[in-house]
């Protein structure tokens, strides 16, 4: 069934649409501008991770191994210069690179990051390790990632 409608109804519907786009069209050049657009905006970052926070390497054919390695205590969570020791032991049947990676968080946030790379550990191989970092914001606890695989 087709039901036909007035046309003062389509032309009232136009110029509805019409005054209301017009607001938008930014085109009346007299117009004062917005003291929202011109509000200077500050962000509180102290949650916000820092855009130089270091980038592990790849490794192909990877895999977890965490307890490969054993830390000489906890992570420190102060600001500034960050240290963490340790040994890591290859459980690994055959030689393998391995990459740990620990990152100083505040909720779920990194705020610091410290990579390191060892090449080519051989099954039952300890080698001592040395983390740093330099923490500029805030930090409630950290975490420790260990993979193992072939450098990519």
């Amino acid at each position: 069934m087709l039901v036909r409608r007035p046309a003062w109804i389509y032309a009232g519907a136009a110029l509805t649409a019409a005054v209301a786009l017009s607001g938008c069209s930014g085109s009346g050049g007299d117009a004062a501008p917005s003291t929202a657009a011109s509000a200077k905006v500050t962000i509180n970052d102290a949650g916000i991770s820092p855009k130089d926070l270091a980038t592990p390497p790849a490794l192909k054919d990877v895999e977890g191994a965490r307890k490969d390695l054993t830390m000489d205590g906890q992570c420190d969570t102060k600001l500034g210069d960050q240290k963490v020791t340790g040994t890591l032991k290859s459980s690994a049947k055959e030689a393998r690179d391995y990459v740990i990676v620990i990152n100083w968080v505040h909720g779920s946030d990194v705020m610091g990051r410290a990579v390191k790379l060892l090449e080519k550990v051989q099954p039952g191989q300890e080698v001592k390790v040395e983390l740093t970092t330099k923490l500029t914001k805030a930090a409630d606890g950290c975490t420790v990632n260990v993979t193992r695989g072939q450098k990519a």
